[in-house]
């Protein structure tokens, strides 16, 4: 019985050993009226993070749990829903951090105190900037006035090649005799942001291997490998990725068992906010009759976190092709498709397995599809 008990308390104390609390106070200025969403910095604000009101000249306390020290952000609801914003960035530090915020247009006036990590990050920042910035902000400036393929392009290309590449090689060393989880913090920012950036994902492998060796034990590598798969592999002309899907009872299936190789798949992720994806859609469903003599389309409901609007938004289209829903990101589906907080794509894929087309028009897709 004795030995029952112990074990018990074992696995008890394992469970919550991570878990930790970091007291946030502190108190808004020059806003009268507003609220705070606080998320993990890599989540989409639009249906992620806890909310906090506050007045102006009031206190404001939150009890802020987490498993682990990650990067999170303070954001305006009201700037939420004007549809810009920027973020205030902290770690929390399982203490206690105080707050002195601004509204946005008065940014440079925030001030975050208790937080040694976000202050080691715009030291570090400070300093790739000074080396970096000013010969990248030239060369990004000049690449996208060019036409691709073209001779100037190449050239500037090749630059920024160089330029990136010998910016991850910075970081690289800058961060490694350092134990925290900022230089792998630093390292998921770029991985995320390597598209827009122009960095070959080839630049990233000896780095990937490198803290996949030593963070193993932190969720910041789970990203970082969906993040690096994307990267390489979610291209026409390259394998499927495998996900876990989950319907509309909660019970999860993977994407190849609901695969037809005698039919071309269109997986189709799309969220109820975004317009862009539900055009794409509705296409889809105008040339239905022709599409599904050699497609099966495959829908994903995201950019949610409760199964109700879920339901609401599959009931309200109406769609004759089986839906399945994304809840939270729970199976990181956008991420691992390298569309992490956008509303959706689509993707096709032929009969053996390969991508052969992303974000297609509906023009390509039937084209695509009805090639013999």
């Amino acid at each position: 019985m004795k030995k029952i008990i112990l074990l018990k308390l074992l696995i008890t104390t394992f469970l919550v050993s991570g878990q930790h609390t970091t007291e946030l106070k502190g108190i808004v200025k020059n806003i009268d009226r507003d609220t705070l969403v606080v998320v993990q910095s890599y989540k989409d604000v639009r249906y992620s993070g806890v909310e906090i009101p506050v007045q102006k000249g009031k206190m404001f306390q939150y009890s802020l749990k987490h498993d682990d020290t990650e990067e999170y952000s303070i954001i305006y609801k009201s700037d939420i829903k004007n549809g810009a914003w920027k973020p205030i960035l902290f770690f929390p530090n399982g203490k206690t951090m105080t707050f002195e915020l601004y509204p946005t247009q008065e940014y440079s006036n925030n001030k975050v105190i208790g937080d040694a990590l976000r202050e080691q990050q715009l030291k570090y920042q400070q300093v790739f900037g000074e080396k970096f910035s000013k010969l990248g902000d030239a060369i990004y400036g000049k690449i996208f006035q060019l036409k691709k393929d073209t001779d100037e392009y190449k050239k500037v290309k090749i630059r920024l090649d160089s330029l990136n590449e010998a910016a991850l090689a910075f970081q690289h060393n800058y961060f490694l005799n350092d134990d925290s989880i900022l230089g792998l913090n630093e390292y998921v920012y770029l991985l995320q942001n390597a598209e827009a950036m122009m960095i070959s994902p080839d630049y990233f492998k000896e780095y990937q291997d490198y803290y996949l060796k030593k963070r193993f034990d932190h969720p910041l590598i789970e990203r970082a490998v969906n993040l690096y798969v994307a990267l390489s592999e979610v291209k026409v002309g390259h394998k499927f990725i495998e996900i876990e899907i989950t319907d509309r009872k909660n019970k999860s299936v993977k994407l190849s068992e609901l695969m037809d190789k005698k039919k071309y798949i269109i997986l189709d992720l799309w969220a109820p906010w975004c317009g862009p994806c539900i055009r794409k859609s509705k296409s889809l469903l105008q040339n239905y009759s022709e599409v599904k003599t050699n497609a099966k389309i495959i829908g994903i409901v995201g950019g949610i976190n409760d199964i109700k609007k879920a339901e609401n938004a599959i009931n309200l289209m109406d769609y004759p092709w089986d839906n399945y829903v994304e809840i939270a990101d729970k199976n990181q589906i956008w991420e691992k498709y390298g569309i992490a907080n956008s509303g959706g794509a689509q993707f096709v894929i032929d009969k053996e397995g390969t991508i052969v087309a992303i974000n297609p028009e509906i023009e390509e897709i039937l084209k695509i599809i009805n090639e013999k």
